[in-house]
């Protein structure tokens, strides 16, 4: 007798005798009436029939111990049903007392993705498999994450806008709510609106242009430049009533008071710049004597010439005494 089927034989002896050679695990799985029955198998899994099967030169065979309906009894399948097949790569879920649930693989950057008292499934969401320091985790598309690069210092994150990723930028545009307890003197260069708690100006020397006029009859036009009284009679020409700016500035706050209300005839104060209309303007409404613009501005450059235009149209009061002003930040 060879070697090799000594072996066996010994084997198969010491299952039948019940010694206890084989681990725990395997005898706790022995039923109390010994239903079990010892097979010989290849490196396949093909059940060989027979001791003098095992007798290839190579010992390419394995013993296994299986129960009447052919569970395979060993440590592992001690307790609930093992699965017989898995996918190459997916992953094995425990069910309690019940059998084993062998899963797909799951796709490329999915992860296992818990489901409180269900069985976990592969993620939706595709995940990166690496990270660089200083970069940011985010969307970049429809259920897959990505990063945003790291970038110089003293730049912030600013959206870019809803479905798109946002970006760095050293010059970002300030939205939304008014910016808390901000100290003006820290602000060193831009503007700052007034809807989030600043002026509307750019930082910079600040001035004013008032002018006042003597009252403007209806259907009169009347220009009135900075420093004017009220003892000056109206002034038509646009020509005769124009201011130099010497620099580059940026003018804006446009306010208006008359001692006289409006009626529906309502008179229109605008800001000229060389003549022409600018986007600095109000009016004064029904039974109002006052009118502001403190949204718009606009921009000078040295050598422009500024001049303020009151039309009270045809129909309109009297407008008494104008008094205006304006802002200048150079």
């Amino acid at each position: 007798m060879s070697s090799q089927t000594k072996r066996i034989a010994l084997i198969l002896l010491v299952v039948a005798l019940g010694i206890g050679i084989f681990h725990a695990p395997i005898m706790r799985a022995v039923t109390a009436s010994f239903d079990m029955t010892v097979q010989i198998v290849s490196s396949t899994g093909t059940v060989l029939g027979g001791v003098a099967s095992a007798t290839s030169a190579s010992f390419d065979r394995t013993v296994r111990v299986v129960d009447s309906t052919g569970k395979v009894l060993d440590s592992l399948n001690s307790g609930p049903a093992g699965v017989t097949t898995l996918t190459a790569h997916g992953f094995v879920i425990g069910e309690g007392t019940s059998a084993l649930v062998a899963t797909a693989a799951c796709a490329s950057g999915s992860i296992p993705y818990g489901q409180g008292a269900a069985d976990p499934i592969c993620s939706t969401l595709i995940h990166p498999n690496a990270a660089t320091l200083g970069d940011l985790i985010a969307a970049t598309s429809t259920n897959s994450l990505g990063s945003i690069a790291d970038v110089a210092v003293n730049q912030v994150l600013a959206s870019g806008g809803v479905g798109a990723l946002p970006a760095y930028t050293a010059t970002p545009t300030i939205s939304g709510a008014n910016i808390t307890a901000l100290n003006a003197g820290n602000i060193s260069t831009g503007t700052l609106v007034t809807g989030r708690g600043g002026t509307g100006q750019t930082t910079g020397a600040t001035s004013f242009c008032m002018g006042t006029s003597a009252t403007i009859a209806a259907a009169n036009t009347d220009f009135i430049a900075c420093g004017e009284n009220p003892g000056v009679t109206v002034i038509a020409t646009e020509t005769n009533d124009q201011q130099l700016i010497p620099a580059v500035c940026t003018i804006s706050n446009l306010s208006v008071k008359l001692t006289a209300a409006a009626n529906t005839n309502v008179p229109v104060i605008t800001v000229d710049k060389n003549t022409t209309g600018q986007t600095l303007t109000c009016t004064v409404a029904n039974t109002a004597t006052t009118c502001t613009d403190v949204t718009h501005s606009f921009t000078t450059a040295a050598g422009d010439l500024l001049s303020v235009k009151l039309v009270n149209p045809a129909g309109a009061n009297a407008t008494g005494v104008v008094y205006m002003a304006f802002q200048i930040n150079c």
